[in-house]
């Protein structure tokens, strides 16, 4: 919590989850994941919305002053500019595995 909130008490949370709509016309400038997160986090937003394949990207990073993560945990094909037949929003039952 505390990398969530700036010394303002506001956060500025950057989301690059955008893949996980399946919506090809989202992803425009975000091709390459990599350089997306380290191009938002050189701004240095107070928190990245990422999905938990992305997740990484933000974890491996070990400076001390990195964003905090925001894991998107819910995924849903409602936001294209054609609404397909079949309408869906169901959360990811297990995000986050520990392993060891």
């Amino acid at each position: 919590m505390h990398r969530l909130f700036g010394s303002d008490r506001k956060c500025f949370d950057v989301a690059i989850d955008h893949g996980f709509f399946n919506e090809l016309n989202f992803l425009t400038g975000i091709e390459n994941m990599r350089t997306a997160v380290e191009t938002v986090m050189n701004a240095s937003p107070d928190a990245i919305q990422l999905t938990p394949g992305q997740a990484h990207l933000v974890q491996n990073v070990t400076n001390r002053q990195k964003p905090a993560l925001v894991l998107r945990t819910d995924v849903a094909n409602i936001y294209g500019k054609k609404l397909p037949k079949v309408l869906f929003s169901e959360l990811i039952k297990s995000p986050v595995k520990i392993t060891g």
